[in-house]
């Protein structure tokens, strides 16, 4: 009917199982290392996660808070839950590596995933909607060895940025990949790389590959910020072996 607002948004996936490798075994009270939310509301604020710890959203669950790890290693996020936050970024990845997100949907207040000078990150079959202003979806400042598989992103601003130097984060991006997705992008790109850089100390964005994607929308009326799939080397960024 033209109405692509008020919808209803249905999403298929296997059963979960026992033998899901996403779901862990339901932790007994002495398991420091896993957070388990079961089904229901949650209401967590900001919840900073160390190294080597394990978090599961269940089916039904419903966590308000944000996910924050910052100088850690070894996380793993998962589940098939709701992460809904109302301040903040919702999954934030500050200098840390070997991270994995997977399965859940997330509605953000600003950004869905933040990932800041970090290596190693991998979000797999993350579902995504935001509707306030400058709400992107996917983030990467400086960082690499950045995987995003099968996600489902659907923001009132960019879905996928990729960039350089911004805020806190310096240095170099590269070797990201993007497959097997499907973006939808209110206004803004789906995907945009480069903007964000250190002009003093220029970066390079290099080895950027979308593979399999499908673009459902894009409705920008401002003629600097249209492209479904925009390359912006401002701030003096080099970006160089970029492959659609």
């Amino acid at each position: 009917d033209g109405d692509i607002f008020h919808n209803l948004q249905l999403f298929a996936g296997a059963p979960e199982t026992r033998e899901t490798p996403e779901r862990p075994e339901t932790p007994s009270a002495p398991d420091t290392n896993t957070i388990y939310y079961g089904p229901g509301l949650h209401q967590v604020g900001t919840i900073h996660l160390t190294s080597n710890k394990q978090v599961y959203l269940a089916g039904g669950a419903v966590v308000e808070g944000q996910l924050l790890i910052e100088h850690a290693q070894n996380v793993h996020i998962s589940g098939r839950g709701i992460l809904f936050q109302s301040r903040h970024n919702a999954l934030l990845i500050n200098f840390s590596k070997n991270i994995s997100i997977e399965g859940l949907i997330v509605i953000p207040n600003t950004y869905t995933v933040l990932i800041g000078s970090s290596q190693n990150v991998q979000l797999h079959n993350l579902k995504s909607f935001s509707a306030g202003g400058n709400n992107d979806g996917i983030d990467v400042f400086c960082s690499r060895d950045v995987l995003i598989d099968n996600v489902f992103m659907r923001n009132s601003d960019d879905c996928i940025a990729i960039y350089g130097h911004r805020w806190n984060y310096y240095g170099n991006t590269r070797n990201v990949t993007v497959r097997h997705s499907t973006l939808w992008a209110d206004v803004a790109h789906p995907i945009l790389v480069g903007t964000h850089g250190d002009p003093s100390q220029p970066d390079t964005l290099e080895k950027l590959r979308f593979e399999n994607i499908d673009i459902l929308d894009q409705d920008e009326h401002q003629v600097d910020y249209q492209g479904c799939m925009s390359l912006d080397a401002g701030d003096s960024n080099l970006i160089r072996d970029v492959h659609f």
